[in-house]
């Protein structure tokens, strides 16, 4: 006998399902675990929990990289982990009455990012399948159990653009040492390829003009007029990315074209906005 069928005992199967669901759906649980792996790119993993006395702590992460993908972004998963735990106590206080777990496994995979533009013109969600253990039916179920993801994965993931990456490793960390922000209330303007730093009297920089990013949504939007190199990233012009991957392809176009550092401003309008320039002079 398997856990929801020693929690359902002798009451309406169907209903308690449909109760299941409902408590999955309104805890936020795969909208959670979505923002943890990182935007786009294609996904595989199990993630373990404990659940003891109404707290819920993340034990492990099973998972394995693919040709492009498959683990969650570093970083980013670790510090969206605890957001996990609060979702997954959620989800307990949810659950119809009587039913109880001391442990949970969740398979989690993502094929490619939707081809169609949802409202705003980007792309729309990724497909997404998630699938939940509890107690003894985590027994067995394992990364092996998952089905693998379909489609084409982020080109920021692929086996390709990494080996490129470790290549300019060097210098990406000179440009680096470069990088250029404003102070907090200090304003910045663009004359053509002049940045103005601070007052009338202030910096200037000749620079040329990489990227936008929208960190709300991860729309990455290149603003160069050449092209920084022949791996995908840099000859397809927008992207959906989080931050760390924004600053290293940043870093790495900025290695390649030459540049002795890279500004980061945020734009007033529209509001939120950032913004990149390659410092040539």
């Amino acid at each position: 006998m398997g856990w929801f069928l020693r929690q359902a005992g002798d009451h309406d199967r169907a209903q308690l399902t449909a109760a299941l669901n409902t408590a999955v759906d309104d805890s936020g649980l795969l909208d959670a675990l979505d923002h943890a792996a990182g935007r786009g790119g294609l996904r595989r993993f199990v993630i373990q929990f404990q659940h003891r006395g109404g707290r819920a702590r993340l034990l492990s992460l099973d998972t394995e990289p693919l040709a492009s993908g498959g683990p969650p972004d570093g970083t980013t998963f670790d510090a969206r982990g605890p957001g996990l735990e609060r979702v997954v106590e959620d989800l307990a206080r949810r659950l119809p009455p009587g039913f109880e777990f001391e442990r949970l496994h969740v398979g989690f995979v993502r094929d490619q990012l939707a081809a169609t533009s949802g409202p705003s013109g980007g792309p729309t969600a990724s497909p997404v399948e998630v699938s939940l253990r509890f107690d003894e039916d985590c027994a067995g179920f394992s990364l092996g159990s998952l089905r693998q993801p379909q489609g084409k994965g982020s080109v920021v993931e692929t086996a390709a653009y990494q080996r490129a990456l470790g290549q300019w490793t060097q210098q990406m960390s000179e440009v680096q040492r470069g990088w250029i922000q404003p102070a907090p209330g200090e304003e910045w303007w663009l004359d053509g390829n002049t940045l103005h730093l601070g007052a009338e009297q202030g910096r200037r920089l000749i620079v040329e003009p990489i990227a936008s990013f929208v960190p709300s949504t991860g729309d990455f939007t290149w603003l160069l007029e050449r092209v920084a190199g022949p791996e995908e990233p840099f000859r397809e012009r927008e992207h959906r990315l989080e931050l760390e991957r924004v600053i290293e392809l940043v870093l790495f176009a900025g290695a390649r074209l030459g540049h002795r550092g890279v500004f980061q401003g945020e734009a007033e309008e529209p509001a939120g906005v950032l913004f990149f320039a390659g410092v040539r002079e």
